[in-house]
């Protein structure tokens, strides 16, 4: 097995750790397993740290630790423990629904579009106003039996977003920021808020790296 990824900050390894923690369990079925990467500090690292959190419930710390006294040279790039606090935050899985994970992709989105990077579709949840839609393949969408929180449009009722669209944040500090776009609905154009894909700063402080706001005073929120 072979993660094409490079050792720095912005790269996701986050998405590969389970199948690669998948892929050490079924070779130790049948023996060892050998994880490298080219100097053997850091990307490798990552996979065995996450391996032992999973296995043994340690935390990030402890299963760094362990590591290190095998092989003290091992240091995952800061983006990487980063990302190996995000999987023992959700519970030593990549919980695709958890906010957490939702703040990650999010950020990263927001690091593509800021070097230029073409951002494909295939990122974006499908437009939840048009129905007989398939699942889109960034995350599982609600059941189509099960009550939700949808957002629609005051002027025209049309739906733009339910609540699995949402991303929470921890109120934080204030930042500087500049760039804004408006927003407004598909169905009528009235304007519903505002975007920067360089950030917006929330009423309450924190700073939202790229940000879609909608106002609450232009939109109903109803359930479906």
């Amino acid at each position: 097995m072979a993660v094409p990824l490079r050792d720095t900050e912005e790269e996701n390894l986050l998405d590969h750790l389970e199948p690669c923690l998948d892929f050490i369990d079924e070779g130790r079925k049948e023996g060892n397993v050998l994880v490298h990467c080219f100097a053997g500090v850091s990307r490798s690292a990552t996979i065995i740290v996450a391996y032992l959190m999973r296995t043994e419930q340690k935390s990030l710390e402890e299963a760094l630790e362990s590591l290190k006294e095998v092989n003290e040279s091992v240091c995952p790039n800061d983006g990487f423990l980063e990302q190996l606090k995000l999987f023992e935050e959700m519970g030593f899985k990549v919980d695709t629904s958890s906010p957490l994970y939702k703040r990650f992709r999010l950020k990263l989105l927001g690091q593509s579009y800021k070097i230029g990077e073409k951002i494909g579709s295939y990122v974006f949840e499908d437009d939840p106003g048009l129905s007989g839609q398939p699942n889109s393949s960034t995350q599982d969408l609600p059941n189509k039996h099960t009550q939700q929180t949808a957002y629609r449009c005051k002027k025209c009722r049309r739906i733009i977003a339910v609540q699995g669209n949402v991303v929470s944040h921890t109120p934080g500090e204030v930042e500087d920021g500049a760039l804004e776009g408006k927003l407004s609905c598909i169905h009528c154009g009235a304007r519903l808020g505002y975007f920067n894909w360089s950030g917006i700063q929330c009423n309450c402080g924190s700073w939202i790296t790229p940000a879609f706001q909608i106002s609450k005073s232009k939109v109903d929120i109803s359930t479906t």
